[in-house]
C-alpha cells in the first residue's frame, strides 16, 4: 500500500473528507443547552417552556443542596 498510484491517494481522501463532513452531529440535551442556543436553533414553544421547566428544577435543586 506504500506505492498508491495518484487516484488511490485521492480517492482514500476524498473517502476520508466524506467521512468526516457527513457525519452526524451529537445531539446536545435539552438541559445542557444555554438559552441563546435553544433559540439558535428555531426552538418551538414547547421545547422552550420544557427548557425553562428543566431550569427552574436544576434551580430547585441547586437551592436545596445549598440549605442542607
Amino acid at each position: 500500500m506504500a506505492f498508491q498510484t495518484r487516484d488511490e491517494a485521492q480517492d482514500k481522501v476524498s473517502r476520508k473528507v466524506d467521512r468526516v463532513l457527513n457525519k452526524k452531529k451529537r445531539e446536545v440535551p435539552l438541559h445542557e443547552m444555554s438559552w441563546d442556543d435553544l433559540n439558535r436553533a428555531g426552538a418551538n414553544l414547547a421545547m422552550q417552556e420544557e427548557w425553562l421547566r428543566l431550569k427552574r428544577k436544576q434551580i430547585d435543586r441547586e437551592n436545596n443542596t445549598k440549605t442542607q
